[in-house]
């Protein structure tokens, strides 16, 4: 195995901005999620926590669970459970998100209906 000293070093840096912009960008979203949901001003701490310990819980455990699937099937198998996995996990954001879309339209239509 080769050491990473052949890795241009421009590579490195903006691997690092882009990570960092990223992280950044995902903090954004939730919070425009607080404005779009018309949270409660005084509820905003506690909606950020909530939300922080729900966004950045994976990190904690899925290392973890990523070795245990992997070590317990080694090869392909295991990787097809790995995909499983993440598939699982993107479904449950996506319906997640389609369903706080809605409740968010529902909302509108509501102050559209009680405004008119």
């Amino acid at each position: 195995m080769q050491p990473l000293t052949n890795i241009p070093l421009q590579l490195l840096i903006g691997n690092v901005l882009l990570s960092c912009i990223a992280v950044y960008a995902l903090r954004g979203i939730y919070f425009s999620l607080i404005e779009e949901a018309q949270l409660q001003r005084q509820m905003t701490g506690s909606a950020v926590g909530l939300i922080s310990l729900l966004g950045f819980t994976p990190d904690i455990f899925f290392a973890a669970i990523t070795g245990r699937v992997l070590d317990t099937n080694p090869g392909a198998v295991g990787f097809g459970h790995y995909f499983f996995l993440m598939s699982a996990i993107a479904i449950t954001g996506l319906i997640l998100a389609t369903l706080l879309a809605r409740q968010i339209k529902s909302i509108k239509n509501k102050e559209r209906i009680n405004s008119t």
